[in-house]
């Protein structure tokens, strides 16, 4: 309910009291139930949302843990059903793939950039070469016109 709150952004778990997120959301973990159950540093951020029940999911960006996704209930405790969970879960999959490409893609365009910056250097490189060895012809055919060869 409260997803653009300044005092949830840019918190770490660990201030926030929530370690055991951290700890099982980065090994892939889902954690779902009703927020009474759950321990008392987290129900210290979740009840004054008022949130009764809580599924969160990781999302991974390839082997990285990214961060995560949930829906929360603030009309009913609930349980979450095992398709919900598989339903989120392929959302969240969803978006670690999406996020996975544009990273590829952001990397991909780095080095295209790179190529095309040491193509650059590399044909400067080669045209002053050229210029450099049609000024030394120039130097060897004035000396041998003058005898110095």
């Amino acid at each position: 309910p409260q997803i653009d709150s300044p005092d949830l952004q840019q918190t770490s778990y660990v201030d926030a009291g929530m370690q055991r997120w951290q700890d099982q959301l980065s090994q892939g973990e889902v954690i779902c139930g009703r927020v009474r159950d759950f321990p008392q540093s987290e129900l210290a951020l979740l009840a004054p949302q008022g949130i009764l029940s809580l599924m969160v999911v990781p999302i991974f960006s390839g082997e990285s843990w990214y961060g995560f996704i949930g829906f929360d209930d603030c009309q009913h405790e609930r349980d979450w059903s095992p398709v919900e969970i598989d339903a989120l879960t392929a959302v969240a999959g969803i978006f670690g793939a999406a996020i996975e490409r544009r990273r590829s893609e952001n990397a991909l365009r780095q080095r295209k950039e790179d190529l095309e910056r040491f193509e650059r250097v590399t044909i400067s490189r080669e045209l002053k070469m050229v210029a450099l060895k049609e000024q030394l012809r120039t130097l060897e055919a004035k000396l041998k016109e003058r005898g110095l060869d």
